[in-house]
């Protein structure tokens, strides 16, 4: 198994991190043998989602947010980056992602707290952005203002 991509994920790569936040990474590898979805791991305050390259590409194009925002963040962001070239080319199917986020903006909608509320609201920003320009950044903390 070769690494080809590892970032921290979820509210460190929002920029809505707190002192008692945990940590969220994501990890690409060339293969997960045996699996053919992603895999999680938490161990401490360590949470780390792995998935295998041809698995992280079918969730980018079914539009999986945590995929899209994998696959759009920005060169620097993540620690090991080994296709990032591939990353920045990649373009989405933006209809299969509007279905998706919509889906998980009415999930989080619905939920209660005023931390769904804000998934909803930075979900609904990065969707309005991939219609716009085709892709968005996942660390454009505009969605807050």
């Amino acid at each position: 198994m070769v690494l080809l991509l590892r970032m921290r994920s979820g509210s460190h790569l929002y920029g809505t991190n707190t002192s008692a936040s945990d940590e969220d990474w994501f990890e690409v590898y060339d293969r997960l043998p045996g699996r053919r979805q992603s895999a999680q791991k938490i161990v401490g305050d360590q949470d780390v989602t792995s998935v295998g390259l041809s698995e992280f590409v079918r969730q980018a194009e079914k539009g999986v947010p945590q995929a899209l925002e994998a696959m759009f963040a920005p060169p620097g962001w993540p620690t090991v980056d080994l296709i990032c070239a591939y990353r920045l080319a990649w373009r989405p199917n933006t209809g299969a992602a509007v279905g998706t986020y919509r889906r998980t903006i009415k999930a989080f909608s619905f939920s209660e707290g005023p931390k769904s509320k804000h998934h909803a609201a930075r979900l609904q920003y990065q969707l309005d952005e991939l219609l716009r320009a085709g892709r968005f950044n996942p660390r454009d903390r505009s969605w807050q203002e």
